[in-house]
């Protein structure tokens, strides 16, 4: 089962939980399945210009910490 219904909601907002995706393309998949069909999708991350440094401090904070984003990502 499924934990929302496809294409159930016109607008999804993700406030820096990407720093905790394993995968990627499987996350914005499922985002994609839920939203409906030229609705809007906000994604927000903080960057960092060296990721290592950001991810060793995330990893401290917050143990399912998974990765920062560089300006590039």
């Amino acid at each position: 089962m499924q934990p929302f219904a496809n294409k159930r909601f016109d607008q999804v907002v993700s406030r820096y939980s990407a720093l905790h995706w394993d995968d990627v393309d499987k996350s914005l998949r499922k985002l994609h399945r839920i939203i409906q069909p030229n609705s809007r999708l906000i994604i927000k991350v903080l960057v960092s210009p060296d990721d290592l440094v950001g991810y060793k401090q995330g990893a401290l904070r917050d143990t399912f910490h998974v990765r920062d984003y560089t300006p590039d990502d």
